[in-house]
């Protein structure tokens, strides 16, 4: 089996996992085999229990080779969970700091607005007070104009009374 190149895809993962799989099995019916072989007293058959042993090494040497790329898997793994990890926390501390922007922004909004509600009202009193001051000045204007023109009126209507 040749060396596998690990990559943070996950189909690569899987396919190295079901070759480990395979190479599980393969190992585990060979031992066996070999078991069987070296147990079995009539058997002098060395081509066949060298073929066995070099079939043998060959899977443990594959199943060595994929251990090592598992192990550089779950490194890379663990490293891009750590980074993943730092920076979730990173975006936390950051959203934490645009929440706590956000309430002092809506706090001061808030104050803001009740400050224009409050000069509003005070605004439309003085000018209510305003239009009720010039709504004085013209009655006692009127009143003015009026007595003048009674004054007038009298003046008039009494002095022609007096010529005659």
């Amino acid at each position: 089996m040749t060396s596998v190149t690990t990559s943070s895809n996950p189909s690569a993962h899987s396919k190295l996992l079901d070759d480990y799989d395979q190479q599980a099995k393969l190992v585990a019916a060979l031992h066996s085999a070999r078991d069987a072989i070296a147990h079995d007293t009539a058997s002098t058959d060395l081509t066949k229990m060298a073929q066995i042993q070099a079939s043998y090494t060959k899977a443990v040497e594959d199943l060595n080779i994929i251990n090592q790329n598992l192990q550089t898997i779950q490194r890379q793994t663990e490293n891009d969970i750590k980074e993943t990890s730092e920076s979730i926390q990173n975006y936390r501390r950051t959203l934490n700091n645009n929440h706590k922007l956000f309430k002092r922004y809506s706090s001061d909004i808030k104050d803001k607005m009740q400050l224009v509600a409050t000069r509003d009202r005070m605004l439309q009193l003085s000018q209510e007070r305003n239009m009720y001051k010039k709504k004085v000045i013209y009655v006692l204007f009127s009143i003015i104009i009026a007595l003048l023109i009674a004054v007038i009126s009298a003046y008039t209507v009494f002095g022609k009374m007096a010529k005659k």
